[in-house]
């Protein structure tokens, strides 16, 4: 426990050192607030940027226009950040041969990782909820939001996608000296659920629906009992991940 304390830490610093917590909620936090207020302006640029002579009927934006701005968002811009940001977080141990000394010395490979995860973790779920209750709180003073469902659990399904990569790249980083290997492998992973998801039978175990589904549970069109076992399969993917970094670890030893 005092050498996980200690590495966590250690860990902490290191985000905070390297602006890399400062990007994070920064991007983040633009993201909430960019959310609502596109949604707002959307039929006031529509309408400046249309040609003249052409009218075009424009509905007035409301809250599902919001949250369909989060759920584009995150995932196209968020999650790309948080791949880009950790994608070396183990591999750049490797090339300033920082873990060398400290694995010698008797530092368990399992420590190291789970230090390494609990902070990314902690990052991902800080930044993301703070991403969604400022698209909340806007959204909530621009417009009624009772015609939403399922808005708290659909949030939920996206930060469970949203832990699936942090640990998925975590794990691909232990692999690698370099940035580009996290970055191919985690890329494959999601070429891997993105074809899963178009056989039909198959969907619902996918974890991919976590981030493809928020919109169905808004609109009411699917429940939270659809994404059941994509929930299922995540958590235990999750886990799997963080395994697998340990074993990478362990692997790498023996090769510094």
């Amino acid at each position: 426990m005092r050498q996980y304390t200690v590495f966590l830490k250690k860990e902490m610093l290191e985000f905070t050192r390297t602006y890399r917590l400062l990007i994070l909620f920064a991007v983040f936090m633009i993201i909430g607030i960019m959310d609502p207020l596109t949604a707002k302006l959307m039929p006031y640029l529509l309408e400046n940027f249309m040609p003249d002579g052409m009218a075009v009927s424009i509905p007035d934006p409301a809250a599902i226009d919001s949250w369909t701005q989060f759920y584009k968002n995150v995932p196209q811009m968020g999650l790309i950040v948080v791949v880009l940001l950790f994608a070396g977080i183990v591999s750049s141990e490797y090339t300033n041969s920082t873990l060398v000394n400290m694995l010698t010395k008797g530092l368990r490979p399992h420590t190291i990782m789970l230090s390494k995860v609990t902070v990314s973790l902690a990052m991902w779920t800080g930044a993301y909820w703070c991403c969604f209750l400022i698209t909340y709180g806007y959204t909530e003073y621009y417009w009624d939001q009772s015609e939403c469902s399922n808005i708290f659990f659909a949030a939920l399904c996206l930060w469970l996608f949203g832990v699936v990569v942090v640990t998925g790249v975590t794990a691909a980083s232990s692999f690698f000296k370099n940035f580009y290997g996290s970055l191919i492998v985690i890329g494959m992973v999601t070429a891997v659920m993105y074809m899963i998801s178009l056989a039909p039978a198959a969907r619902k175990y996918d974890p991919l629906s976590l981030a493809t589904k928020n919109m169905d549970l808004l609109n009411g069109t699917a429940v939270p009992a659809d994404l059941r076992w994509s929930m299922i399969i995540a958590v235990l993917l999750s886990i799997a991940f963080v395994l697998l970094a340990a074993a990478g670890i362990k692997y790498m030893k023996k090769k510094l």
